[in-house]
Formats: structure tokens, sequence, C-alpha cells
């Protein structure tokens, strides 16, 4: 009986840092791009008020952007380093980020949008080069293995990035509360001051006014909240820039990417 001795998953692939550094971006990718998918229309329906069919109409648009981005990207990476391209993907990508931690309770549409595309437009020039680069040197037998691990890192990172959206989200709103809320007491001027404010707008009902008050504190919470994922996601991103050029040159590929 002939024994097949192909391993299920080809761990030498990680012996090859043109494989290796590609893995960890399309984990950080993966964990970007589904935290972002996640977390903009949840803000967008929980604290801007907007529908489902108008949450998902708000990041719609980023999705052609990618569409018509990627020819171009496609043949730039015949024509210049992969790690520019790349390293113009993580710039974009980073800007985007802190572009998106000015979002608040009053951003509008238009605004979010906008963010969103100019995010996807620049996606693209980081998720070409990744597949290019983690081709490079693989025998034609192992491609298989290169796609099915690349694509591993991704749908981990998206799984990563989706749990860390709602842990955090939960977590981080809880702790803005109890900080905002040891400051609406009776002895605060500014809770005297908006008491005073909203006791006639609801004919002189105390509780009404403070339920208003304190919805308000949720609102205000869960929005630092966002704000918090949004951070860390930046820093992730910008934190990984530098093992770019730890790949050494990259010459263009005449070819094209290659990608499975």
């Amino acid at each position: 009986m002939k024994i097949n001795k192909r391993p299920i998953i080809n761990l030498t692939l990680f012996k090859r840092k043109t494989f290796t550094i590609p893995f960890v971006f399309m984990f950080v990718l993966g964990f970007m791009f589904y935290s972002t998918l996640v977390l903009i229309p949840q803000y967008s329906q929980t604290l801007l008020g907007y529908s489902a069919v108008l949450a998902g109409e708000v990041i719609s648009p980023g999705g052609f952007a990618l569409l018509l981005t990627m020819p171009l990207v496609g043949f730039l990476i015949t024509k210049v380093d992969a790690r520019w391209l790349m390293c113009f993907g993580f710039f974009t990508l980073s800007t985007s980020m802190a572009l998106m931690h000015t979002i608040s309770l009053e951003s509008s549409f238009g605004y979010i949008m906008w963010i969103r595309i100019y995010q996807m437009a620049g996606l693209s020039f980081f998720f070409i080069p990744i597949n290019t680069i983690a081709y490079l040197g693989v025998a034609k037998g192992e491609n298989n293995d290169v796609s099915g691990l690349i694509n591993l890192a991704r749908n981990i990172g998206g799984s990563v990035g989706t749990a860390f959206v709602g842990t955090t989200l939960a977590r981080a709103s809880q702790r803005h509360q109890t900080y905002m809320v040891s400051h609406v007491t009776p002895g605060n001027f500014g809770f005297i001051a908006q008491m005073a404010r909203l006791k006639p707008l609801f004919h002189g009902n105390v509780h009404a006014a403070q339920a208003y008050i304190y919805s308000e504190v949720q609102r205000q919470s869960a929005m630092l909240a966002y704000l918090d994922i949004i951070a860390v996601i930046a820093v992730m991103c910008g934190l990984a820039a530098p093992l770019v050029f730890v790949l050494g040159k990259m010459e263009p590929q005449k070819d094209g990417p290659a990608m499975h």
C-alpha cells in the first residue's frame, strides 16, 4: 500500500519570509476589513438611527471603489515594486482610520460614505501585492497550499476582528458610561443646568428629564467606545507597516499578479 506523504497543511511554507509576512498582512487585512464592515453599519443604525437599508447604502459605494481600483493595481504591479504599492496601501488605510476617528453623533451620510470609499480604494493597493508576493518562489504543486493558508489568514483575521468589535464595544461602553455617570450627580453644575433646561420641555416631569439625560450618556459612551475601536485598528495597521521592508526588493511581476 502506497503511503501519501503529502501533509494536510504544508507548514514548510512559513520558512519563506515572502510567505510568512504576507500571511501576517492578510490577517491584519481581514481584521481591519471585517471589523469595519461590522462597525460602520452598527454605528449608523444604533447611534445615527439609520435603517438597515440606509446603513447598507452608506458602505456600498466602497465596494465599487474596490472594484474600480483593482485593475489599476493589477497594471501597476507589473511596473512598480510591490513594496511601494503596499506602502501606499498602508498609508491610505491608516489615513482612512484617522479620518474615521473624527466621526461623531452628528456625522452626515456623505461624510461616512466618502471615508469608506477612500478606505476601500486603498485596500486594493494592499490586497493584490500581498497575494502576488505570497506566491513568489512557490512550486506549482504548492499553489493550493499557499491559497488555502492565505485565505485562512484572512478568514481568521475577519473572525477575530468581528469578535473584537462586539466584545470591545460592550466593555468600552460600560467603562465610559461608568466614568460619565460618576459626574451626573445632583451636585454637578452641568447636570443642574441641563435639568433646568429639560424640565420645561417635559412639562416639569423630573423623571422624564433624567431618563433623557441617561439615554444621552449611553449614546455618548457608545460613541467613545467606537472611537476606541477605530484607534486600535489604526495602531494595528501602523505597527504592521514596517514589515514591508523586511521583504527586500521586489521586481515588478511581468506576468501580472498571481492569485487563487
